[in-house]
């Protein structure tokens, strides 16, 4: 892609649940596409491995489906 191109980049994260003092993410992704909204690039997809205090919520477990064994 050269650097004059024109793209937006989408990006989603997930979280161990919605307390913004104590939660953390658990998984980035994103998407770069042209104006059109096209994809110009491969998605891109990572986990982050927890320290092993930090558990994430039922809730955000059950809507995300990430559960700690996914991302050690």
């Amino acid at each position: 892609m050269e650097s004059s191109t024109e793209s937006f980049y989408w990006y989603d994260l997930e979280t161990t649940g919605i307390d913004t003092q104590r939660d953390r993410i658990v998984q980035f992704a994103g998407l770069r596409t042209d104006l059109n909204l096209n994809p110009i690039e491969e998605p891109f997809v990572t986990y982050v491995r927890l320290a092993p205090e930090i558990l994430p919520s039922i809730e955000a477990s059950l809507i995300t489906g990430i559960t700690p064994a996914r991302t050690e």
